[in-house]
Order: structure tokens, then sequence, then C-alpha cells
């Protein structure tokens, strides 16, 4: 709370007041300085952390502190891995753009910037058959919406099924097997890891 000044206030009361005051001011707004370049950064430590899942360097007591800690809550039956690449260059700021987007045209999908700036999305559902028809779905919408925005074409990538997400790893690693076939087929922008 601030100070307040009572008639008739002399120029030294009135002085420190408003210094009182500036600083006040000085303080909640490094305060609000300091939130926002945290909250600015929450995504990319939250990409940090699942990037982390994706290769599996975590344990699960790390995983889930660090859930709590970002407030990442992702449950669900089965979950798979896309790894998601551009057949090009994206402009500078497309990126973050494709990662809104994935994340507001599937409840069911987790998404964010992989190690070589490429996009990671982790998708959940409640079994196999239902779970890589949402991953086939999800990938071609993705698609459409890459070519129509920026005119590139997308490859995707999509991983096996896992009963739990401190294995996705597996399937991350099963996705990236198929990065290959991206080269040698010109038309395509879908390869699945057949269940």
């Amino acid at each position: 709370a601030l100070s307040y000044v009572l008639k008739p206030v002399t120029a030294a009361e009135l002085v420190e007041t408003l210094t009182e005051a500036r600083g006040k001011l000085d303080e909640r707004k490094e305060e609000d300085r300091v939130k926002s370049r945290y909250l600015g950064s929450l995504g990319f430590f939250k990409g940090q952390i699942l990037m982390q899942l994706a290769l599996g360097n975590l344990t699960e007591e790390v995983f889930q502190e660090k859930c709590k800690e970002y407030g990442i809550v992702f449950e669900g039956e089965r979950y798979c891995a896309v790894a998601a690449y551009p057949k090009g260059q994206l402009p500078e700021l497309a990126l973050p753009e494709i990662l809104e987007w994935v994340g507001s045209a599937s409840a069911d999908a987790l998404a964010f910037e992989g190690a070589d700036r490429n996009l990671v999305i982790f998708v959940r559902g409640c079994n196999n058959k239902r779970l890589s028809e949402e991953a086939r779905k999800l990938c071609q919408e993705l698609a459409g919406y890459v070519n129509q925005r920026f005119q590139r074409q997308f490859c995707c990538f999509i991983g096996n099924c896992v009963p739990n997400l401190l294995e996705i790893d597996i399937s991350y690693q099963k996705a990236l097997g198929l990065k290959e076939f991206m080269y040698l087929e010109k038309e395509t922008y879908l390869y699945e890891w057949e269940f």
C-alpha cells in the first residue's frame, strides 16, 4: 500500500511520498516483466521436457515432477508419437503458428518443437485403431494447413502405439525410422509404422 498525504503538505513530504510511489510502481513493473518473460518461456520449457521424454531421458519420478511444475496434463489409454518435417525451409515464425494450430485442431494432441526445428506431436487415444485414425487425420489436416498457409509440403511420420506415455520414446524412434522415406517418394506426406 502506498502512503497518502494530508493537507497541508510540505514539499519534502510530497517528494518523499511521490518517490515512494514511483519505487513501488517500478517494483511492480519489474515483477510484471519477469512474469511475462517466464510465461513467454513456459512453452519452450514444456517443449524441452517433452523432447527429453521423446528421447527416453526422463525417469517417471522426474517426469511427474516436471508435469506438475509446468502444468502438463496429458492422460490417455494409448499414445503415439508423430515426427513432422517440412519439405523445404519454413518462414521464421511459421513453427510457433503451426504449434498453435495443432493445439486448436485437436484436444488429443500435444505438439512442441523438436530438436532439429521439426514438429513433434504426441497423440493420445483409447485404443490402437482409434489412435491410428486420429493421428492419420491430424497429419492430413496438418499437411493441408501447412500447404495452404505456407505453400510447403509437410511430411508426417507416425510411430507405433504404446500403452504408457513414459514409453513414447519407442514410438518416437519408430517415427524417426520412417524419415528416410521422405526423400524417396515425392508425393506422399504421410508415413505410418505398421501396427
